[in-house]
């Protein structure tokens, strides 16, 4: 039998039974039951409010030796009078005064009375000329009759026993029905919907099959079926997807080691080929070999960044920053490339503005977006613009830190604005040919933005230019604090030179890292796997060492477990190599030892930051 036919056969007999014995009592009892409410509702305003008013004055004339002196007695019921008249104001009800001898002639309109008892006083209640409910309590020590009315002329008999009689009825009914439903359901329904909740929760949670505990073969019984079925494929679908992404992460971390490590030895070895005795052709297509071997990277970088993000391994990192800093690095960064192309690169932003952000990724954003600028743009002028917009009442909490990258290049046509945010996505495709790019920058920029909770706008028109406008989320900052991480491009190295410790498998990235270092005049001892680097530190001592990740016989991690296990190394700098571009595999590193870790390709500003934030003279004793 289908479902609905069981709950139509437990409904039909109870609504129909509840329905009418009870809109037979309501129709019954209603009218009475209304006029008795009405009457205690005027009875305790009589007792417990008008008449306390009184009493409360005729107490303060008894206690301060008042009574008798007719003025204070008028005064005080003058001011009873006042009360009740604001009483009657407030509430919707009448409130009367009189006299012990006015009484009768009210009591001879009076069609119906009543007496009832409030707090030991007599109330007497009733309807007066068929319209007015009214209550009235006789105050003796003044003579009075306080009475409270109601008008109900609008309440008459048709409105009391068809109206609410039939309103009553019906929700009484209601409630009958919704009581026999409710039954229903639970026996029916409600507990087999328990364990199908039960189960979706189990399958949410742990994406694990499930089994319910449900026999019927009625419309619930078949869900509950489906639902086993859907974990078991849900499972089995989950325990793919984890292979993927863990093969996917596999295989990132290998390409990025394969592409990153030769293009250490090609950047490397053409930096120093730039340094010898060129004649202008040589240094030219040198110039153009580290060029190509910089794109090459930078596309490397933006493929693990996107698939990072996707993937939802990046997570913000908040500290303080200060804006103009943060401007004033970007333009540093990309300023000798628009020189080369006409244009000046502009900061406009106050100089005390300090805020709690992602500075990592804030970088990364505006690296992007004046990356694009600069490409895009020929003799003409790039802004870089930054202000903070406070919470209302100046709250740190909530404000929104706004940048804007304007430039006078060539623009972005109206119908590929739309989409100039998608992955390998360009305005025109003829771009990736003169100016390069693999049209994932802006795709990592929206990305990094949302993750950010922030949002980003274009305004671009052909031939004159294009404005980016970023908001994101910051704290403001009411004081300047010190900076983390500040940026630089100053090559600075302390004068004493060190002995170093070099451990590198691959002859070409050995080599790389043996010429920058000794061109920095340090002494280089090179060895080609973990398991010489510990012999060689065992016999000798190293102010410093360099140790690759990734070696035969004995890897870094292990090399440098040993190394630290020997006395005189406790305190030296190991700075880990590798071409492995991963946060999480450079947190692994430093947790095993390492106190720094540069990656592949290696440029001479990263090598010689990293000797001189850990030289050994300053390096535990800062």
């Amino acid at each position: 039998m289908k479902l609905t036919a069981k709950i139509g056969l437990w409904l039909i007999p109870a609504v129909v039974t509840g329905v009418a014995v009870l809109g037979y009592t309501s129709y019954l009892t209603a009218y009475q039951t209304l006029k008795q409410r009405e009457f205690e509702t005027l009875a305790v305003f009589a007792s417990q409010m008008a008449y306390e008013i009184a009493d409360s004055r005729e107490q303060v004339l008894v206690s301060s030796g008042l009574k008798g002196i007719a003025s204070f007695e008028k005064a005080y019921q003058n001011e009873v009078l006042e009360e009740l008249e604001a009483l009657s104001l407030s509430t919707g009800k009448q409130f009367a005064v009189y006299h012990k001898s006015e009484l009768p002639l009210i009591q001879k309109n009076i069609d119906e009375m009543d007496t009832l008892n409030r707090a030991g006083n007599g109330v007497l209640v009733g309807i007066l000329d068929d319209s007015t409910l009214f209550a009235n309590i006789d105050y003796l020590p003044w003579e009075w009759t306080i009475v409270v009315s109601e008008d109900i002329s609008s309440l008459r008999a048709e409105l009391w026993r068809i109206t609410w009689l039939t309103f009553l009825a019906s929700l009484l009914s209601a409630c009958v029905v919704y009581l026999c439903v409710k039954l229903v359901i639970k026996n029916i329904i409600l507990n087999r919907l328990h364990l199908l909740e039960k189960a979706t929760s189990q399958i949410a949670e742990s994406k694990q099959t499930v089994k319910i505990n449900i026999e019927n073969k009625d419309e619930i019984g078949r869900l509950a079926k489906s639902i086993e079925t859907m974990s078991t494929t849900i499972e089995t679908s989950l325990v793919k997807a984890q292979a993927a992404n863990k093969a996917k992460s596999e295989f990132l971390s290998v390409m990025s080691h394969e592409i990153r490590t030769p293009l250490n030895g090609v950047i490397g070895i053409a930096s120093i080929l730039e340094k010898t005795e060129l004649d202008d052709h040589q240094r030219e297509l040198t110039r153009n070999l580290i060029k190509s071997a910089d794109s090459l990277t930078t596309l490397v970088s933006d493929v693990l960044d996107l698939a990072k993000i996707e993937a939802g391994s990046v997570e913000v990192d908040e500290s303080e920053l200060e804006v103009n800093d943060l401007l004033s690095g970007v333009k540093t960064l990309y300023e000798a490339s628009a020189n080369a192309k006409n244009t000046i690169i502009e900061i406009n932003c106050a100089t005390n503005l300090v805020v709690r952000s992602d500075r990592a990724k804030l970088r990364q954003i505006l690296n992007n977006l004046v990356n694009n600028a600069v490409k895009f743009t020929e003799g003409g002028s790039i802004t870089l613009s930054a202000q903070a917009n406070k919470a209302p009442q100046d709250e740190p909490q909530g404000t929104e830190l706004t940048f804007t990258v304007t430039d006078t290049g060539i623009g972005i046509d109206k119908t590929a604005q739309t989409k100039i945010f998608d992955r390998f996505t360009q305005a025109d495709y003829s771009i990736t040919r003169k100016h390069g790019g693999s049209g994932l920058g802006l795709a990592i920029v929206k990305n990094l933005v949302d993750l950010l909770n922030g949002s980003i706008n274009l305004d671009s028109e052909l031939n004159k230019g294009t404005e980016f406008t970023l908001s994101v989320p910051v704290t403001l900052m009411t004081e300047r604090q010190v900076i983390n991480e500040p940026y630089t491009e100053q090559k600075c190295t302390p004068e004493r030179h060190l002995t170093v410790l070099l451990a590198e498998d691959n002859d070409i990235n050995a080599l790389v890292a043996t010429t920058m270092l000794e061109d920095f005049g340090h002494n280089v001892t090179r060895v080609i796997n973990g398991r010489e680097a510990l012999e060689v530190a065992e016999q000798q001592s190293f102010e410093m060492i360099f140790m690759d990740i990734h070696m035969p016989e004995m890897d870094g991690i292990r090399s440098t477990q040993a190394i630290r296990q020997l006395d005189k190394y406790t305190n030296t700098p190991i700075i880990g190599l590798t071409a492995e571009a991963f946060k999480e595999r450079h947190a692994l590193f430093l947790s095993e030892g390492m106190d720094f870790v540069l990656t592949k390709p290696l440029s001479e500003h990263a090598l010689l930051s990293a000797i001189s934030d850990y030289h050994p003279d300053r390096f535990r004793h800062s």
